[in-house]
C-alpha cells in the first residue's frame, strides 16, 4: 500500500522567501480535498489540451488518485497554501505499462518556482514509493531543459520515445 506512506505535515525542505527560510510541507491529498478543484486546473491548463481531457476529467482523475491505496495525489503548501503538485501513479505510460510505478504531473505555478517545491514533491514521491516497497520509480519527460532537470535528481534516461511529432525521454531513478 503506497497511499499516505509520509507522514503528513513533515517538512521536506525550507525555502528562501522574503524575511527568511520558510518550510514546504508536502501532504497526501484525500478524495474530495479543497485543493484538489485548484491542482486539477493547474493539470488541466498545462496537459489537458494536449492530453485530451478537461477540468472536470482532470478533477475525478485526482478524486481517483486520491482514493486509492495504491496510489498518491501529493500537495505542496507554503503558508498553508497549495504551491505544488505530483502524483505516484501506477501507470503513466500505457507503451510502457511493464514499469511500475511512476512519478506523474509533477507541477509547481510559475510564481512559486525556483523555491525548491519540485525538489520536495520529488522527495515526496520518492519516499512513499520506497516505503510502499518499490525500488525504481519512472517518469516521461519532455526531452530537453526538463530532462535535464531530472538528472540533477539522479533520474537517467532510460528510453526516448515519440508523441505527435514530440520526442520524451522515459526516465528511472533508483530509490
Amino acid at each position: 500500500m503506497i497511499r499516505r506512506q509520509f507522514k503528513e505535515g513533515a517538512i521536506n525542505t525550507l525555502t528562501p522567501i522574503e524575511g527568511g527560510l520558510q518550510p514546504i510541507r508536502v501532504m497526501s491529498l484525500a478524495r474530495d480535498s479543497a485543493a484538489i478543484p485548484l491542482v486539477a486546473r493547474w493539470l488541466s491548463a498545462e496537459w489537458g489540451r494536449v492530453q485530451g481531457y478537461c477540468y472536470d476529467d482532470t478533477v475525478s482523475w485526482c478524486n481517483e488518485v486520491a482514493n486509492s491505496e495504491n496510489e498518491l495525489l501529493a500537495c505542496a503548501f507554503l503558508n498553508e497554501y497549495p504551491v505544488g503538485v505530483a502524483l505516484l501513479v501506477e501507470c503513466d505510460l500505457q507503451s510502457h505499462d511493464y514499469w511500475r510505478p511512476w512519478l506523474s504531473s509533477l507541477y509547481v505555478p510559475v510564481e512559486h518556482r525556483g523555491k525548491r517545491i519540485g525538489e520536495a514533491l520529488i522527495s515526496a514521491i520518492c519516499e512513499a514509493a520506497r516505503d510502499g516497497g518499490w525500488s525504481e520509480l519512472y517518469l516521461y519527460a519532455a526531452t530537453g531543459w526538463l530532462t535535464a532537470y531530472y538528472t540533477k535528481f539522479g533520474w537517467r534516461s532510460v528510453d526516448r520515445i515519440d508523441v505527435s511529432g514530440n520526442t520524451f525521454d522515459v526516465m528511472k531513478r533508483q530509490l
